[in-house]
């Protein structure tokens, strides 16, 4: 029974790791700005990567995504996921990764003097 359930933890285990979005930061340089624009992009990913934890805090127990690894051949649709004015990019972390799973990229840019 032991060898059981530890065969089905592993197996899930790899599952999970297997859909995991890619996550990628993201620094633009902007002529116009004093800094570069900074946000992440989400993505179908394929292969593996270390599996890392996005906005992780006090309140939010964060969103599990794998750490640059090659994106998923194929055409993906692009979504721009604004977070809107005194919010931040991260709280809409699970909503990214329901829409990779569904194929999409997800550029989320952060918006400077406004986090």
């Amino acid at each position: 029974m032991l060898r059981l359930t530890l065969a089905l933890l592993l197996a899930a285990s790899s599952l999970h790791a297997e859909s995991l979005p890619g996550y990628l930061p993201l620094a633009v340089p902007a002529a116009h700005r004093p800094a570069p624009m900074k946000g992440a992009l989400w993505y179908p990913a394929a292969g593996t990567a270390p599996e890392i934890t996005i906005g992780a805090d006090a309140v939010f127990v964060g969103t599990a995504a794998l750490a640059a690894p090659a994106p998923a051949p194929g055409l993906h649709p692009l979504i721009v996921l604004s977070h809107g004015s005194g919010g931040a990019p991260w709280v809409h972390s699970d909503f990214a990764r329901h829409l990779v799973a569904a194929g999409y990229i997800v550029a989320m840019p952060q918006h400077t003097g406004d986090n």
